[in-house]
């Protein structure tokens, strides 16, 4: 087996790598490419974008639409101040997206969700689908 990154970051070949050698080069460079993916997001994508993207990214994580953290700690995640993220969070609700109360999100509407996150949100399923696989 050969295995071949072509990360713009990280690129590595290793000529006849064991499959658990691969599949973790392969996990690897997905975190790479979710860590460039967050900073060009950061840059380019409103507060509720990437308030949008991060719900949907965790409630994957978690197989849940119910998601308990503050907005205090959600805004560290986003690296943004916590009054943005209230007011990202009102934008979504008033949407009737998700619904929050003292601490806690849900999300009732995934596919409005989806659709008002940015398109980093399908970059980065695209890419954990592709090592996903067996």
């Amino acid at each position: 087996m050969i295995l071949s990154t072509t990360s713009p970051i990280c690129t590595y070949s290793a000529p006849r790598c064991r499959p658990s050698t691969a599949y973790a080069i392969a996990v690897a460079n997905e975190l790479i490419e979710q860590i460039g993916q967050t900073a060009v997001c950061r840059s380019f994508h409103t507060v509720t974008q990437r308030l949008s993207r991060w719900l949907l990214i965790w409630a994957r994580c978690i197989r849940s639409d119910n998601i308990e953290l503050t907005q205090e700690l959600i805004a560290h995640m986003l690296g943004s101040r916590r009054t943005a993220v209230s007011t990202a969070a009102m934008v979504l609700q008033d949407r009737a997206l998700i619904r929050q109360r003292h601490g806690r999100i849900q999300i009732l509407n995934r596919n409005g969700l989806v659709a008002y996150a940015c398109e980093c949100d399908r970059t980065g399923q695209i890419q954990t689908a592709a090592i996903a696989r067996p």
